[in-house]
Parts: structure tokens; C-alpha cells; sequence
């Protein structure tokens, strides 16, 4: 039998990671308890796409688990996914209630952050365990000490209690589960559930972003690699953190770009397929950045891919940049670091030093470097794309040209950021 239970959420970043390992604890416990030896004891579902707003997969043991465990966040009440998710599992036990009379309590939710006002429903499953509204502080800053312990104890009861064989909420189909109505809309209910402020959008002219992170999976890593405090619990979430901090490159990676607000960003799956995707990205104008973990796996699709980028003309290029996430903490680790920046300076720095506005920082030790690198190469490579497409009217001067230098502008000030130069909206609109 398995999985036993489902974790879902919308969280992403620090959160993400910090339920990640709730879930991994929870593995462990119900697996020892259960005895579990065959299939997966639990399932992760969260967010495929970043924001959260714009997933809507619904993942498949959802319609036969016998415990679903919702993680509430501002962005859970937002999320198609965990909104579509929760009410799969809410109609399965309201059916079952309807046939049997039986009401079962296998619904367990959890208040991340204090989240004020919510749906009634959402309300109903809360489990009190006087923790307070901000069980996610309670984790941060409980390090491993009660009553996080006491938490994950009592979920294992709830767990083992809800999963016993005369317990367990009937399975739904998919056809039949399409047939109800979420229980609530996320966001279509500004005076219950506000949303977040939203940027200001260009459906018609955004920016698209590549972003590669080369990596690998778990069970590829050598044994002192694979403690979840430095990396991702399972294969899908295994990305290299940086020293100091809880949440992944990739996450970071993710919020340095969007908070350019220039456009939408795709992460490409770091496989044999990477540099026929980089290559088709880079002919349509994706801006393409590459964050290489120096643990990677797959060396071999690391030397094409930086082969095939190191045979590009930089200064046409969209490709941007290649960083290497580094940790001079760790001997072993930097010994792997200098032979994949050597790699990298001998493939890419004589080309990017006679490219205008590519960035020439390699490696990145600290989070704020990885934001100031990546927020230099997606400005200065989106100003070199309008720049390309403005080249034919630019070549009399004129009045073209005067509206093209009023357009730049500096992107926010940060302490560790750059000034950078970006486009305005209306840039942004004439394609």
C-alpha cells in the first residue's frame, strides 16, 4: 500500500524548503511505524510552476491517499494546484459521509503563517496543536527541539490513525472528481482572499527567460552531499544551495529575475536533450542563464553545453551568463569548483570580454552575487535585444534615436545590486 499521506502547497524559496523537510520527517517517522517497505510512504505536491498563481497540475495519488496534509499560505489560498487539490480530497470525504454516515477526519491542515480572513472550509480542518498561527517560525526557530518533534508525533498519529484499513476515504476518479466544483475559487474573491499586488503586465511583450541550472539528482551524490539541511529531499528538488542560506539557486534564481518584473522565466531540465532546448530558446530570443552547481552530475552534458556556448557570438547572443555556485568553506567542493571555472573562463571569458554589457563574474559565493550577476545579465541582455531591433531605424539619428536614449532607465536600487539600465513599458510593447 502506498503513499499513506499527500503534502501539499503552494510555497516556494525559504518556505519550500523548510516544508520539504517536514515532509522528509514525516516520511521517516510513518515509515518506521507502518513498516513500510514497498512503494512511497508519502508524496510532495507542490508548485511546478513559479508563481504558484499560475500552476494548476493536480497531482494524481491525490484521488486515492488516505491522508491529505494541506500546508496553508497566503499563496496556497491563491493557487489553482493546492485550491483544485484540497477540494478533490474535501469531496471525497464529504461523499463518504453522505453513504456511510461516517465522518472521517483524514483532511490536516496546517497554518504556515498567520492567514486572516479564510474560507470557512479551510478553517474547519485547521489541527490545533498550540503552536500558534505561525507554525513556519515555529520550524525556523525550534531547530530540530520542541515542539517541532511533538508536531511531527502528533501527525504520525493522525496518519496511522486515518490510513488503518477500516478507516480509509474512498478513492474518486478523475472524471468523477471534474464533475464538482472547487470548493473555493483562488483569488476570485478579492473581499475574502486579496491577492497579492500584481505587476504591471505586457502579455504581448515579455521578456521569456531560460534558466538552466546544472545539477544533479540525489542518488548521484556522493554521501556527503545528500543532507537535506544543504539540498532538496528528493530527486525534483535537488539544486545546490548557497552557503548561509536555506533556499535553493534555483529559487533565488527565480525571484532575482521576477523581481525585475521583465518577464516570465522556464527552468530547462538539465538532461541529453539541454543543448538542443538552450539552442532553440537562443533562436527565438530567450535570454538563456546557466547556474552550474560544482557537484554536477552529468559532466558530460555540462562540457556540450558549455562547448555549444562558448561557439556563440556573445555579443548577438542571448545567452547571458554561465555562474558557478561556489562555497569556499569546503575543501572538496572547491577543488570540484576550480576545475569547472576553468572550464568556464577558457570556453567563455575571451568571447564575453569583447561582448558589451555580458557579465563577467563566474563564480558566486554569496546570494546576493547570484541576484546582482543574474539581474546584470537579463537588463543588459534585453537592452542588447531592443538595441538589435532598433539597429536599422538608428542608423540616421534623428528623432528614432532621441526616443531611444529617453527610453532607459535604472532598475530599483539595492545595497548589493548594480545600477542597472532596463527598458519602460512602452519598450517593452513595440516588438
Amino acid at each position: 500500500m502506498g503513499p499513506y499521506f499527500v503534502v501539499t502547497h503552494a510555497a516556494t524559496g525559504t518556505d519550500g524548503h523548510y516544508i520539504r523537510r517536514l515532509f522528509a520527517d514525516l516520511v521517516d517517522a510513518v515509515g518506521l511505524r507502518l513498516a513500510a517497505r514497498n512503494g512511497p510512504v508519502g508524496v510532495l505536491s507542490g508548485p511546478r510552476r513559479v508563481p504558484a498563481e499560475a500552476d494548476t497540475t493536480i497531482t494524481p495519488e491525490v484521488f486515492a491517499t488516505p491522508v491529505l496534509i494541506a500546508i496553508y499560505t497566503p499563496e496556497f489560498l491563491r493557487s489553482p494546484h493546492a485550491c483544485g487539490e484540497w477540494s478533490i480530497f474535501w469531496q471525497r470525504q464529504l461523499t463518504n459521509e453522505q453513504i456511510t454516515g461516517n465522518k472521517r477526519s483524514a483532511l490536516l491542515g496546517l497554518r504556515w503563517a498567520p492567514i486572516d480572513p479564510v474560507p470557512a472550509e479551510v478553517e474547519q480542518t485547521v489541527v490545533r496543536m498550540d503552536l500558534g498561527s505561525a507554525l513556519g517560525d515555529t520550524i525556523r526557530h525550534s531547530g530540530g527541539q520542541e515542539p517541532y518533534p511533538g508536531l511531527v508525533r502528533g501527525l504520525v498519529d493522525q496518519i496511522v490513525t486515518a490510513a488503518a484499513p477500516d478507516r480509509l476515504v474512498p478513492a474518486m476518479s478523475p472524471d468523477s472528481a471534474a464533475q464538482f466544483t472547487p470548493r473555493w475559487v483562488a483569488a476570485a474573491s478579492p473581499e475574502l482572499l486579496p491577492s497579492a499586488p500584481k505587476k504591471p503586465g505586457r502579455a504581448s511583450g515579455a521578456t521569456r527567460v531560460g534558466l538552466v541550472v546544472a545539477a544533479g539528482a540525489a542518488e548521484e551524490q556522493p554521501p556527503q552531499r545528500r543532507d537535506r539541511q544543504y539540498y532538496g529531499a528528493d530527486s525534483a528538488g535537488w539544486q545546490p544551495f548557497l552557503p548561509g542560506v536555506e533556499t535553493t539557486a534555483l529559487a533565488l534564481a527565480y525571484r532575482s529575475i521576477y523581481d525585475l518584473d521583465i518577464g516570465d522565466v522556464v527552468a530547462f531540465p538539465f538532461d541529453e536533450g539541454i543543448v538542443e532546448q538552450v539552442r532553440a530558446a537562443a533562436e527565438t530570443n530567450r535570454i538563456v542563464l546557466v547556474v552550474v552547481d560544482p557537484w554536477v552530475s552529468r559532466i558530460d552534458v555540462y562540457r556540450q553545453l558549455l562547448t555549444w556556448l562558448g561557439q556563440q557570438d556573445l555579443r548577438n547572443s542571448t545567452v547571458a551568463a554561465c555562474l558557478l555556485v561556489v562555497n569556499p568553506t569546503d575543501v572538496e567542493t572547491s577543488r570540484h569548483e576550480a576545475e569547472l571555472l576553468a572550464g568556464i573562463t577558457e570556453h567563455l571569458s575571451l568571447r564575453r570580454r569583447a561582448a558589451a554589457g555580458r557579465v563577467d563574474r563566474f563564480a558566486v559565493p554569496t546570494p546576493q552575487q547570484l541576484d546582482a550577476g543574474l539581474a546584470e545579465a537579463v537588463v543588459g541582455a534585453q537592452n542588447a535585444l531592443l538595441r538589435r531591433r532598433r539597429l536599422p531605424a538608428d542608423v540616421d539619428s534623428g528623432p528614432v534615436a532621441a526616443r531611444e536614449r529617453a527610453s532607459w532607465i535604472t532598475t530599483p536600487d539595492h545595497p548589493w545590486r548594480p545600477r542597472l539600465r532596463r527598458p519602460v513599458d512602452d519598450d517593452m510593447e513595440r516588438r
